[in-house]
């Protein structure tokens, strides 16, 4: 199942506080970007694990996407490489603490900022505060 969400929790992740679409201005609005010390973690203990398969092939499986009904959907993952896994395995591991996004586990700050970007985007993060939209059209 996907993590059940309190509002609150909502609008701090992708889904509450994401780019979206505006209909009426036909233009993308809420644009967020993070910051080296953007506060993240998990949404939920169980959002995701971290698995290495064969061949040295490390993997992110994540459940933000399920659906509610038993196996409608398959297995939903992210394969990532060797060097980005530790920051993954930290944020994992210390759940339920907030961790700066510079304070990953990964050398390059811009490779930690992709990081946290696709598993914002897939759901699996929530930021300690809600996200300032950037360049925003009125």
């Amino acid at each position: 199942l996907p993590p059940a969400l309190e509002l609150h929790e909502k609008a701090r992740t992708v889904a509450g506080d994401g780019e979206r679409w505006n209909a009426k201005n036909k233009c993308v609005v809420n644009r967020v970007e993070f910051d080296p010390d953007t506060r993240v973690r998990l949404v939920r203990s169980t959002a995701a694990r971290l698995v290495q398969e064969d061949d040295d092939v490390i993997k992110v499986y994540y459940s933000t996407e399920n659906t509610r009904e038993y196996h409608e959907m398959d297995e939903q993952w992210l394969e990532v490489d060797s060097d980005l896994a530790p920051g993954i395995d930290h944020l994992i591991t210390s759940y339920p603490q907030w961790t700066k996004v510079e304070d990953l586990p990964i050398d390059e700050l811009e490779a930690r900022m992709r990081v946290v970007s696709d598993l914002w985007e897939k759901g699996i993060l929530m930021t300690a505060e809600p996200l300032e939209p950037h360049y925003d059209d009125p």
